[in-house]
């Protein structure tokens, strides 16, 4: 699947920002022993000349990007933070008896408003396997395609940087009469001030901020009533449908250029990392699976990955031979020192902490651009 107009401001006209070739096609955890069963493809990112906008050009069959539910975080603290705060700005802004949440597996935002407010409420997600949530129903579907007829109120956490056509999305709420919209997203400013390695991967497949999701939402008729930032890893709106929606649009250059900067600086750094002791990567989602690509040449010292999430450990990471192993792993080198190759995003010093008082003697490889 290819994308060939841009996803914002709908202009054909691009330049290449970096190429990725053989990558991993997935991140859902592997339970089968077999890696060179995986599928890889030539992921290539590009940026739009008019707006600026960074994008996935490769968009990978959802089908294979989806096949197992693979992230479940939400009891670590910035999460719980997160789903807390999400939850409150809801509440303040809605006063509605049914909400479909877009994403959500695990139920927890769902959980924490049918606390405080008796509604209906549906999931959407993309994943087969039904979850067992009492009282609350389960869809399994594509957004994309999904007829949204009769919903008043959407909520999607970190869900809206993962879809293919967001324009299409939007009308397709305004056509089906959905009056409120709730959304959290990354806050993709703060990873690009801070360098992030990937701010975009196969799952994150438009660089969107505050701006570029106000423009679109004002296009498809709906403005923009309340907004919140959580510390520098979110931001929460709530988009509320209105007749009188005066349309705009949101050009920035210089995005593209520091992504492109971004992507040449971290071949550079890893082309200088020598590894020769065994080492785990940290963590196990989409920033390891990233640095084991680019250091792959080093993997017989490499022994696996650690990671807090119980849906990865004991899982292979997709596209390489090696294993997510719960941070206690640590233990076993105790009496040695062992080195840790770390880049954690916003999640750096939640890591960290938790690490260090696991093992006192870690030498930390930690990415930086």
């Amino acid at each position: 699947m290819k994308r060939n107009t841009c996803v914002i401001c709908e202009h054909t006209d691009f330049e290449t920002v970096c190429k990725l070739p053989n990558y991993p096609s997935s991140f859902s955890p592997s339970t089968k022993n077999n890696y060179k069963e995986d599928i890889l493809s030539n992921i290539i990112f590009k940026g739009c000349k008019s707006c600026g906008c960074v994008q996935l050009e490769t968009l990978i069959d959802p089908d294979i990007l989806y096949q197992e539910y693979h992230n479940d975080t939400v009891n670590t603290p910035t999460w719980k933070e997160h789903h807390s705060l999400f939850t409150s700005f809801i509440l303040t802004n809605f006063n509605g008896n049914q909400i479909l949440e877009i994403g959500g597996y695990t139920a927890v935002l769902a959980k924490k408003i049918r606390q405080e407010l008796k509604c209906k409420y549906t999931i959407l997600d993309i994943v087969k396997q039904p979850p067992n949530h009492a009282d609350i129903h389960y869809i399994s579907g594509n957004c994309e395609t999904f007829d949204y007829n009769n919903e008043k109120t959407i909520i999607m956490s970190h869900v809206f940087e993962h879809i293919y056509d967001p324009t299409k999305l939007i009308n397709k709420f305004l056509t089906s009469g959905v009056e409120n919209v709730f959304i959290s997203i990354p806050n993709m400013n703060s990873l690009l001030k801070t360098n992030n390695i990937a701010i975009l991967h196969t799952e994150h497949t438009f660089y969107i901020d505050e701006n570029d999701i106000k423009s679109m939402f004002s296009k498809g008729g709906f403005v923009c009533s309340a907004q919140q930032y959580f510390k520098d890893h979110s931001v929460f709106f709530y988009f509320k449908r209105q007749s009188q929606c005066v349309p705009f649009s949101y050009i920035n250059r210089d995005r593209l250029i520091q992504q492109q900067n971004i992507c040449k600086n971290i071949d550079t750094f890893f082309s200088f990392v020598k590894i020769k002791n065994r080492c785990f990567i940290a963590p196990a989602g989409h920033y390891g699976q990233k640095i084991y690509y680019s250091l792959q040449h080093y993997s017989d010292y490499i022994i696996g990955f650690l990671d807090n999430d119980l849906c990865k450990i004991g899982k292979r990471v997709y596209g390489t031979p090696k294993f997510v192993f719960n941070p206690s792993e640590l233990t076993k080198y105790k009496d040695q020192q062992i080195t840790i190759i770390l880049f954690a995003g916003p999640y750096k010093n939640e890591i960290k902490n938790q690490y260090n008082q696991i093992h006192t003697n870690i030498d930390y490889i930690e990415i930086s651009v």
